[in-house]
């Protein structure tokens, strides 16, 4: 464990569940709240099995808070 260094959890995970389902996370976020790593996100929204994403300017991918609980509701990903 020695050099080792733990990032911070990503905006929007800690709060997830005071968030609006209209609100949007980053991947990065839903990667940390699936567990997996970013590159594990991309690719299973390229798969279908994580809701699509919304790019909300040019840099700037997020993905729909409702979308998300909805899809864990379901227990799938």
């Amino acid at each position: 464990m020695d050099g080792d260094v733990i990032k911070p959890a990503p905006r929007g995970v800690d709060n997830f569940d005071t968030l609006s389902n209209d609100a949007y996370l980053s991947v990065p976020a839903e990667a940390a709240i699936f567990g997996v790593s970013v590159n594990t996100a991309w690719r299973w929204h390229r798969e279908g099995r994580l809701p699509p994403t919304v790019k909300l300017s040019p840099g700037c991918t997020r993905v729909r808070v409702g979308a998300l609980r909805e899809l864990l509701a379901r227990g799938a990903a």
